[in-house]
């Protein structure tokens, strides 16, 4: 079903971060289900095809690409566009992009090669679409333009004259959303409020920055507040978070749905608010608790329940999930 989604994503590269490392991360929002359905669905799921293999943060049944990494470390993650004249879908004799995701991940060993690939067939796909590519290397989008009134298929990177009205000021790293973002393109990003809002969030947050650790990072990508007010980068309808770490070699990914309470109110009060909000847990952490690589956890129904290192938290809180706990 085609549908306004409000998606986005953001690569920094080396010399933002304080590893000297790439770091990558993708937003995926639909919608959720009337029972949070879609959620409950999450797998990552290790595809082999005899030498050749990759990594898909999906959900269980879905085989097309949402987002993927393959073992050459290439991060692929798609955005929706769609058409700007609201143009009806149509599939008949048109091959799947997210198909040939998969076919990329397994035969191109660089970011550059995934991107070229997939712009030279935008012209077999049904429906516009933004595809970024990143590795050690590059952080590149994939503007995918089926039709001519829509623009033509481009590779956008840093230095991409972008569209009327838009700007990014930091060439260090580069963001996407639902609309393509390069001059001559169909403009959905300056017109479309989910967009822009995104758009310009991401700028506040990551240009201009020197020294971000992956803590950090994750930090201001929580830091506010989920809101359906189309003025925050996370809405209620959040998927999935995935982000590669390239100094560790890991990537990251999680459907917990969380905020960090940042202002300087008492603790007390933040708990009393949390509890009156039927929060399930509320994590804490002290100086004890950074020495130690810990959370301090406060249930709702249990009060304090201890300290747990991040993965063990992790996995307790998508254990209720999975049981529908909490």
């Amino acid at each position: 079903a085609l549908r306004g989604t409000s998606c986005s994503g953001i690569s920094l590269d080396g010399s933002m971060t304080a590893s000297g490392q790439r770091i990558t991360s993708r937003i995926l929002e639909w919608d959720l289900g009337s029972d949070n359905q879609l959620s409950m669905g999450h797998s990552v799921v290790h595809y082999i095809n005899g030498d050749k293999s990759f990594t898909s943060v999906t959900l269980l049944g879905y085989f097309p690409i949402l987002t993927a990494v393959s073992d050459d470390g290439v991060m692929l993650s798609e955005y929706d566009v769609g058409s700007k004249l609201d143009e009806p879908y149509t599939y008949g004799s048109k091959k799947s992009y997210t198909y040939d995701m998969r076919y990329v991940l397994e035969n191109y060993q660089t970011a550059e090669k995934c991107a070229r690939f997939l712009v030279n067939n935008a012209g077999n796909y049904p429906y516009c679409v933004n595809i970024m590519a990143t590795d050690e290397n590059d952080a590149l989008v994939a503007e995918i333009a089926v039709e001519t009134y829509d623009g033509k298929p481009l590779i956008r990177d840093s230095s991409t004259e972008l569209v009327k009205g838009v700007e990014w000021s930091d060439p260090a790293c580069i963001c996407v959303v639902n609309s393509f973002a390069s001059k001559g393109n169909a403009d959905q990003l300056s017109v479309t409020v989910e967009n822009i809002v995104r758009w310009k969030k991401y700028a506040e947050f990551y240009c201009g920055q020197k020294n971000m650790t992956l803590d950090h990072f994750k930090e201001l990508l929580t830091s506010e507040r989920i809101s359906d007010n189309l003025e925050n980068i996370r809405s209620t309808q959040v998927v999935h978070m995935v982000i590669a770490d390239y100094s560790e070699k890991k990537l990251q990914a999680a459907g917990i749905r969380c905020e960090i309470d940042t202002r300087s109110e008492k603790i007390g009060y933040k708990i009393r608010e949390a509890q009156l909000e039927k929060v399930p847990y509320m994590l804490l952490m002290g100086d004890k608790d950074i020495e130690n690589g810990t959370v301090s956890v406060r249930s709702r129904k249990l009060g304090d329940i201890g300290a747990f290192t991040a993965e063990d938290f992790i996995a307790k809180a998508k254990e209720e999930i999975d049981s529908k706990a909490i």
